[in-house]
């Protein structure tokens, strides 16, 4: 195994023991459009840091997208076999694709979650095409956040079909209530893609809701 693969073995592992688990690959409840700023849901925006404002003033539950999470965690930094974090892209090429998700997990599912994502984990590093992954947590808020990157649009949709990924989109009504997904292309300058670009990215896309 490489170094970089066994690095990303390492991230995902990581990532996984979360909570129940980051999102991964993209997001087990999503589906991913050509559209690179659209998605499937009710309308919200992406969380940044600051104070919670969780529920309103009679108790009731406020849009999670209104939580503005004060601790955003990188719980593994960018890697994976096409990119090492010290000796940077292996193989460069001009253009990348990067997908990007958030999620968020129904508590008594946390168990089911983290198993589909881990599928679709180890799925995602062993696909043609991929070349890293980095996984984030909103403590705070409850998000699981993923930021994939990937040769070409082909690979990614390759991902997205496969047997893993799809058995974790058939369950999904079950693990998540909510989430965003979207992909984007970047220049091979822009490596390593940081995750303010990734929240930048998702501020307008409509979420899902289950």
């Amino acid at each position: 195994m490489s170094r970089s693969l066994s690095m990303f073995s390492c991230a995902l592992a990581i990532a996984c023991g979360v909570d129940g688990g980051a999102a991964t690959g993209d997001d087990p409840s999503a589906t991913t459009s050509a559209d690179s700023s659209t998605s499937e849901g009710g309308d919200a925006s992406s969380s940044g840091v600051g104070e919670s404002t969780a529920a309103d003033s009679t108790g009731a539950a406020a849009n999670p997208y209104d939580c503005v999470e004060s601790d955003f965690m990188v719980v593994a930094p960018l890697a994976g076999p096409g990119y090492d974090p010290e000796a940077g892209l292996v193989e460069p090429q001009a253009q990348y694709v990067v997908s990007t998700t958030v999620a968020l997990p129904r508590p008594e599912a946390s168990e089911l979650f983290g198993q589909l994502v881990g599928a679709a984990a180890t799925e995602a590093a062993q696909s043609d095409g991929f070349v890293a992954a980095s996984f984030a947590v909103e403590p705070h808020c409850g998000f699981n956040r993923t930021l994939t990157v990937w040769r070409d649009e082909a690979s990614m949709m390759a991902f997205v079909l496969g047997p893993a990924h799809a058995q974790a989109i058939a369950q999904a009504p079950q693990a998540v209530s909510t989430g965003q997904v979207t992909h984007f292309t970047i220049d091979a300058a822009q490596m390593p893609i940081e995750w303010d670009a990734a929240l930048a990215e998702l501020a307008d896309v409509t979420p899902f809701v289950y």
